[in-house]
Order: C-alpha cells, then structure tokens, then sequence
C-alpha cells in the first residue's frame, strides 16, 4: 500500500459527488456565459465592419479623388500653357509635359517652381487677390531667387495650393499664360528661366 493515498471515506465519496453536481450547473452557466459573449462579439464586430470600415475607405477614397482631380487640374494648365503658341514659355517643361501621360507627376520637379513664379507675378501685378496664398507662393519665389533649393519649393508649393483662398487652377490657367506671353513680348526673361 502507498503511504500518500488515503483511504477513500465517506465525507471524500460526498465531496467528489458536490464537485461533480457543481460542475455540471458551471458548465450551465459557462454555455450561457459563452452564448452571451459571441452575441456581443457579434454585434460589436458588426458595427465596426458595418459602420467603421466603410468610413474609413470612404476618408481615404475621398482624398484620393481630392488629390487626383488636382492633378489633373496640373495637366491641364501645363498642356494649356504648353500647347498654346506663348511667346517665351518654358521650352524644357513643355518637353516634358507634352511628352509623359501625367505631368503633374513627372514634371513637378520643374512646374511647382515655375507655377510659383508665374504665380508670384500676377499677384504682385495685383491679377490674383488671394491673401494668403499669393505671400505663400511669393515667399517660395523669393527663396528660389535668393538661390534657396528647389527641393524645398518642390515641397512648399503643395502647401501653397492647400490654403483655403487659393484660386482653382482652372482659374489660374488663364491668368498664368497670358501672364507667361506678356513676360517675353516685354523683353522679360522665359518662364523657365528664372530659376536655375
């Protein structure tokens, strides 16, 4: 006989039997228990599936179409500017912009610094009346003059174009080529040439 086995008594035999019963009324309770918590999972899952999600693709959609109808606002004043005969324009970012699909995408490198100069005329010329966007893009021309990097006029001129009184491009079109055209036909430098 084993020394650590005692012997099995009544008082044992009629707590394994309570032990037995109540676990029979846990299992009860833990089915019910279980039940409850998939049907709040459930709804919970539902709304964030339901509501959350949705919103969250129609915020990140929603700048996409934003970002999108700008740039092609870009195109369009670059093509309108380049297929255009104006005296003076910028031969090298006509180059680029007639020849690439998109090129408010592969020629921002040379029109953010470009459309901030033209920009920069018609405001000081008093064409363009937006506050706040007309000192953003005249500060950006100013650095690019005083030989700041264009990197950084790359990078700003977004921000320019994001203020609240800035004109639609397509608004801006007009202004900028007329202003291009009337630049050279004076004996002012080409559209491109202001900056190196």
């Amino acid at each position: 006989m084993r020394r650590w086995a005692a012997p099995i008594g009544a008082a044992t035999l009629d707590a394994a039997v309570s032990v037995v019963l109540a676990t029979e009324g846990n299992a009860k309770m833990r089915r019910r228990d279980l039940l409850l918590g998939l049907v709040i999972a459930g709804a919970a899952a539902a709304l964030v599936f339901g509501v959350a999600v949705p919103w969250f693709v129609g915020v990140v959609l929603g700048g996409a179409s934003d970002l999108d109808a700008r740039l092609r606002a870009q195109d369009r004043l670059m093509q309108t500017v380049c297929v255009d005969p104006v005296p003076g324009r910028d031969d090298a970012l006509c180059g680029c912009a007639l020849a690439v699909p998109f090129p408010s995408l592969d020629c921002q490198d040379r029109f953010r610094p470009w459309l901030a100069a033209r920009v920069a005329e018609q405001c000081a010329k008093g064409a363009i009346s937006a506050t706040s966007f007309c000192a953003c893009m005249q500060t950006v021309d100013g650095d690019l003059r005083e030989g700041g990097a264009r990197e950084d006029a790359v990078r700003a001129v977004p921000r320019c174009l994001d203020l609240p009184d800035t004109p639609a491009i397509d608004d801006l079109a007009p202004l900028i080529a007329r202003g291009a055209g009337e630049g050279a036909a004076q004996g002012g430098s080409s559209p491109g040439g202001d900056h190196p």
